[in-house]
């Protein structure tokens, strides 16, 4: 199960709860800019919510750059944008397939 994450006066896009304690599990920040690849420490938002919930590593697109940084003890995986948006798609897809009974 994924959310949207309004933390005080800054936002993450997406973040994993868990379904029982509704803890956070993942974190993932959607830029559309390869300057956070270069400059990990603007990501604010997001490493001020994975240090508040014990989050050790999150996920941040890029337009086309990729590898893992780490920033503050959070390791921070990059992945292009277009890439992690397919990747999401073709795991909804399947998802639902799935569900209907359509895969085994």
């Amino acid at each position: 199960m994924f959310w949207y994450a309004r933390w005080p006066r800054e936002d993450v896009e997406y973040i994993g709860l868990d379904e029982r304690s509704f803890n956070p599990l993942w974190a993932v920040e959607i830029k559309w800019s390869n300057r956070y690849f270069e400059r990990p420490s603007e990501l604010k938002s997001l490493l001020s919510f994975c240090v508040a919930n014990n989050l050790a590593q999150a996920v941040v697109t890029a337009i086309d750059q990729q590898g893992v940084k780490e920033c503050q003890g959070i390791q921070l995986t990059y992945i292009p944008a277009a890439v992690y948006t397919y990747v999401v798609g073709k795991n909804t897809l399947v998802q639902k397939r799935m569900r209907m009974g359509l895969c085994s």
